[in-house]
């Protein structure tokens, strides 16, 4: 008899240590999630990584964006979502530069990097806002085309889209919208060009073909308050 309880004893120990196994490991070692909303659907979020993180994510689904802290390396955090990412990039944040890690899911890019200490983890999208809205575009650098914008850069003697072009030939941005579906992305290789879907955040509806990236001039195409295609060289 005393033998059985020794043995249901240990069964319940053993039992007892495996549960609490899975909790450490769910809660504490697999990290906390770190999803993020879709530029062509606010209600619909992915996950882009997990990270044991010190203190609260701080999360703007508005802005596409989140921000916390963690000791974990880089590497280690983008190594926990290995479906969604694809490599390193260089992140472009309007005149700054920040090498990170990029994922891609459900016609989504994702990147993950470090600013002073916080790991930050952002959409990445044009804000274009020349008509007379804010509409969010898929792109590689992270600018806001606006009037205001545009004018600051003027009286400095400055082209805004310089940041973009420089970065990116038509080559390169190709194969950063190629996993897009094509419902979202047309590409034309003879004139250079990338016409793009975008969603407006304040109407919240799907805009079709309201961007153009024309690389053999450097220049936009976009559509201002009345609706009429509008060419911005940035000069």
């Amino acid at each position: 008899m005393k033998k059985k309880y020794i043995v249901l004893g240990s069964i319940v120990i053993f039992l007892g240590c495996f549960v609490m196994g899975c909790f450490v490991f769910k809660y504490c070692l697999a990290g906390t999630k770190i999803e993020l909303d879709s530029w062509c659907n606010p209600y619909a979020r992915n996950l882009v990584c997990k990270a044991k993180v010190i203190g609260d994510v701080h999360t703007s689904y508005y802005d596409c964006e989140a921000a916390f802290v963690s000791e974990t390396p880089i590497e280690k955090i983008a190594s926990t979502n290995k479906e969604a990412y694809v490599g390193d990039i260089v992140y472009y944040d309007v005149c700054l530069e920040y090498p990170g890690k990029l994922f891609f899911c459900d016609n989504n890019y994702y990147v993950l990097y470090e600013d002073d200490g916080i790991y930050r983890v952002r959409s990445c999208y044009m804000d274009y806002e020349m008509g007379g809205s804010s509409v969010y575009v898929p792109c590689p650098v992270y600018q806001v085309v606006s009037d205001g914008v545009l004018e600051l850069y003027k009286e400095k003697g400055q082209n805004m889209l310089d940041v973009l072009f420089d970065a990116y030939d038509y080559k390169a941005a190709k194969e950063f919208y190629e996993r897009f579906d094509t419902e979202y992305v047309t590409m034309d290789d003879e004139q250079q060009m990338i016409i793009l879907d975008g969603y407006d955040i304040r109407k919240e509806e799907s805009m079709e073909q309201c961007l153009t990236l024309d690389f053999s001039k450097r220049q936009i195409i976009g559509q201002n308050e009345e609706g009429e295609n509008i060419t911005i060289s940035g000069k």
